[in-house]
């Protein structure tokens, strides 16, 4: 079967630090338990890594409004992008993702359907 240009779809597992700092980031304030429901992750696992992230300043732990979640710092932020780059690159998958973007990102700033129209 391939996918985006003809490229073969090979299944590529992230790492569960990986997920867990990902998560954070596109989660948007989740706590550890909602980062581990979305990727299938022990919560016990979440939470390690977390507060490993959270030594090293990628993460920090806040509570606010009688609420608490996990928000990512700026160096967080950097890591992440680093750790998703290189999770490109040893799959192979860069140029692949790279065209899928291309296609996808004309229809982003509203002067164009997101979908293809007329097939």
């Amino acid at each position: 079967m391939s996918g985006v240009d003809g490229a073969a779809d090979v299944a590529h597992l992230s790492t569960p630090d990986d997920l867990a700092l990902h998560g954070v980031r596109v989660l948007g304030f989740p706590t550890s338990s909602r980062v581990g429901d979305r990727f299938g992750i022990d919560v016990a696992v979440v939470e390690d890594a977390l507060l490993d992230f959270e030594a090293r300043g990628w993460v920090r732990h806040v509570s606010f409004a009688g609420t608490s979640g996990w928000s990512v710092t700026e160096a967080g932020r950097v890591e992440n992008e680093r750790r998703l780059a290189a999770e490109l690159d040893g799959a192979g998958a860069r140029d692949t993702v790279r065209s899928a973007h291309a296609t996808f990102l004309p229809g982003t700033d509203g002067s164009a359907p997101l979908a293809p129209t007329g097939r």
